[in-house]
């Protein structure tokens, strides 16, 4: 044989080798339905399986699992379940249809009146929340408040209070009248106490030693009393203790005991024939150090949630979490509620794992738990609802305390926080990083500083509104001492929340919480914050940092860049504007500030509409345009111009520029365009407004219509994404005391549509 002829032999060969080794180890889609059958194939759609299990256990690299519309009560184990980079194993919705993984059961035994309106029935296992027809029934409590309702977000509306005399250990109640313990006619004996008698710590307790008529009762152990405060509530109990206190419509109760569940419907009628379902299950999809490179996109998940151990590669998107975490208090368990969690060791990182595009609401416990983290990313979610308890977290004297966070994260290394929105939690801290860290801290000495193994945490684009609500001295973003060294945070705005809004924690002896980036975020509140000291917009410790075009509005969001224990000596602050700038003089270097209570100005009146969220500076607010300096800031050794491509002579103080024609906003980007500014239905718009937005995710250009007619409007511009600042003027010129309606389509890559929302405003005017 020729030498060629050779060549191409072994050519032959090889090809022939090479596809019949693709063919092998082709992807194989797999399918699933309700009624699927696991003695079929599974590979084509007309013969699914029946369990999403048996589909997992038989995927390798590079499969799909569709799984068809319907609901599954099912239990999903990754353990041992490995994709590869460019092959994940992938768990994903049919096409269009909705998927849902169910973490109840249907209660259809017969129902028999106990007394009044409240029926009970017999159950053959326990459960811990209730839904009838789909809506969360609430466990029995008092005093009396409904779960994720209006009123449980109220700090005092549903709290009873200890009086200050009360000492560690027993409670002497300070109520009278409704909220009186001893006028309820009834012992609590055997419920669970929520009492928040720490500030950012509340502890569960079982109620011991209460008498009927009595106003005093024991718990044990004893709690963390720091910067005592004297809220508290019961809610569930050990056996039939919480039924007494089962006394309104949507209330439910459990006797574990006995198996037997009392319930008050809404309607005051019968439950028979309802559709009723108790949670019995925590986890739908866990996952263990063999669990690696696998997605999980597009499903909704009821009354149930997902834990990886150890995992690594796995990606969490495009999910809905509903009602997904909650107490066991109606078992009369007073341990921490379980909640979505991605949890390594010292040994193995859970590392490179991302949560995207997902919303997390109504949950009783922490949005999310992590620790031993690595690379982690959490992207463009909304958390809402999250948390109205705030319990758990004071476990005892000699359990480690854990501060209440709504996301609740420890040891992370390079975690990216970015377009999140998060409405509405009860936590200390909204978004809290690296809080254990241990003793003793080593004292931080510039010497020290090496960029190449630093670890950073970046927050940029998210939008906190009404966080905090329950608790005292708490902060919305929290990151304290040696983990703040580079961390970036910017592009933040935070709204009306009921504790401090952003907080560096450091501690200057020893010297820890250093060369933090901070620029271009916005605080505004109109609530009154509960913090112990200056700073309830930022309060930022440690030195080092750098501190640019940042914005308080109003005395409630003051910005403090402390001196404390020699605080902040080498940090530069420039271009901020707030109405209370602490500590006056700055320490460290301090150029080009505005102070407006300084110059006897109100900070608001110099910007356009804060009150419709238009944060920029007024043409006339001389004090501001033009008035800051070239800043550039430094980021693992790497220089980022924070005022680049400003506009006129100089920047601008604060986090916008006079005549930019992009807006930013941040927050999480929905299918639709979303955060209109001004703000839907709002009121008192000014003539001079603009229309800005924030286009919808995937979106290339925008198009803008304005009527005074919600079914007739016109098309009044488009713009190409970033541009979205739309003046008003001409034809389209406001009239005063009009109510006006627009929408934002958002146009894709693909020339395709999404029809945005209709949103109206009122403008300004004589009445």
């Amino acid at each position: 044989m020729s030498v060629p002829n050779r060549i191409l032999t072994i050519i032959s060969v090889n090809i022939l080798a090479w596809c019949l080794n693709t063919q092998i180890t082709k992807a194989t889609d797999f399918f699933v339905a309700p009624t699927g059958d696991n003695n079929s194939p599974g590979t084509s759609i007309e013969a699914p399986f029946a369990t999403i299990q048996h589909a997992v256990d038989l995927m390798q690299p590079g499969d799909t699992c569709y799984i068809r519309a319907g609901i599954y009560r099912q239990t999903i184990r990754l353990q041992g379940k490995a994709g590869t980079a460019g092959k994940p194993i992938t768990l994903t919705y049919y096409q269009d249809e909705t998927v849902t993984l169910d973490g109840t059961i249907i209660i259809d035994s017969d129902w028999e009146l106990d007394e009044g309106y409240i029926y009970k029935t017999t159950l053959s296992q326990d459960v811990t929340q209730l839904f009838v027809d789909g809506k969360l029934m609430t466990l029995a409590r008092f005093p009396n408040a409904l779960a994720f309702s209006d009123t449980v977000w109220h700090r005092t509306a549903p709290r009873c209070h200890q009086s200050p005399q009360s000492p560690n250990g027993k409670v002497i109640d300070a109520g009278k009248g409704e909220k009186s313990i001893a006028a309820t006619g009834y012992s609590f004996n055997g419920c669970v106490a929520l009492m928040n008698f720490g500030a950012h710590a509340t502890g569960t307790r079982i109620v011991e030693n209460h008498r009927i008529g009595s106003p005093e009762f024991d718990y044990n152990p004893k709690l963390l009393k720091h910067k005592t405060t004297n809220g508290y509530f019961f809610e569930g109990g050990i056996g039939n203790a919480e039924r007494p206190m089962l006394d309104s419509p949507q209330e439910w109760a459990y006797d574990e005991k006995t198996r037997t569940l009392y319930l008050w419907t809404e309607e005051n009628e019968t439950p028979q024939g309802r559709e009723i379902r108790g949670k019995v299950q925590t986890y739908a999809i866990t996952g263990d150090a063999g669990t690696q490179h696998v997605t999980i996109d597009g499903l909704n998940f009821f009354a149930t949630t997902f834990s990886f151990k150890n995992s690594d590669y796995i990606t969490v998107k495009n999910c809905n979490f509903d009602y997904y975490a909650s107490s066991k208090r109606a078992l009369g368990i007073t341990g921490p509620s379980q909640t979505a969690e991605f949890k390594g060791d010292s040994e193995d990182m859970c590392s490179y794992n991302t949560i995207y595009n997902c919303e997390f609401k109504y949950a009783d416990a922490s949005a999310l738990e992590g620790t031993f983290l690595e690379s982690f990313r959490i992207e463009n979610n909304l958390f809402y609802q999250i948390d109205y308890a705030c319990a758990n977290n004071d476990l005892g004297p000699k359990v480690p305390f854990n501060p209440s966070s709504t996301i609740n994260l420890d040891k992370v290394l390079d975690l990216v926080y970015r377009r999140n929105t998060l409405s509405v939690n009860g936590n200390a801290q909204s978004f809290s990083a690296n809080r254990n860290l241990g003793r003793p801290m080593r004292k931080f000495r510039p010497a020290d500083y090496d960029p190449t193994t630093i670890r950073p945490i970046l927050c940029e684009y998210n939008f906190h509104t009404r966080c905090g609500l329950l608790h005292t001295d708490g902060t919305s973003m929290y990151m304290p001492l040696e983990h703040v060294k580079e961390s970036v945070a910017r592009y933040n705005w935070f709204i009306d929340n009921g504790q401090r809004d952003f907080r560096y924690d450091g501690d200057n002896k020893p010297l820890m919480g250093v060369y933090a980036n901070v620029y271009r975020n916005v605080c505004m509140s109109k609530i009154r914050r509960h913090s112990p000291s200056d700073g309830d917009g930022m309060h930022l410790k440690g030195n080092y940092h750098e501190v640019y075009n940042n914005l308080g509005v109003d005395p409630m969001s003051d910005i403090n860049i402390t001196h404390s224990n020699g605080g902040n000596k080498n940090s530069v602050t420039r271009n901020n504007v707030a109405q209370e700038l602490f500590r006056q003089p700055l320490p460290g270097t301090a150029s080009n500030n505005f102070a407006g209570s300084r110059k006897k100005k109100r900070v608001r009146e110099m910007l356009r509409d804060v009150k419709n969220w238009d944060f920029r500076p007024r043409a006339d607010a001389v004090e501001l345009i033009d008035q800051g300096t070239p800043v550039t800031c430094t980021v693992k050794a790497e220089k980022i111009d924070v005022t680049k491509g400003y506009k006129g002579v100089a920047p601008d103080i604060g986090p916008y520029e006079h005549g930019d024609d992009v807006y930013w906003i941040p927050g999480r980007q929905e299918a639709t365009a979303s955060m209109p500014v001004p703000i839907n239905k709002g009121t008192e718009v000014k003539l001079d407004a603009d229309l800005m937005y924030l286009i919808g995710l995937g979106g290339v250009k925008a198009h803008i219509y304005l009527g005074t007619e919600r079914d007739n409007l016109n098309l009044i511009a488009t713009r190409n994404d970033p541009q979205n600042i739309v003046p008003l003027n001409g034809d389209h010129t406001l009239i005063e005391r009009t109510k006006y309606y627009w929408r934002v389509d958002t146009e894709l890559a693909d020339g395709s549509l999404i029809n945005g929302e209709i949103w109206s405003f009122i403008t300004t005017g004589p009445e």
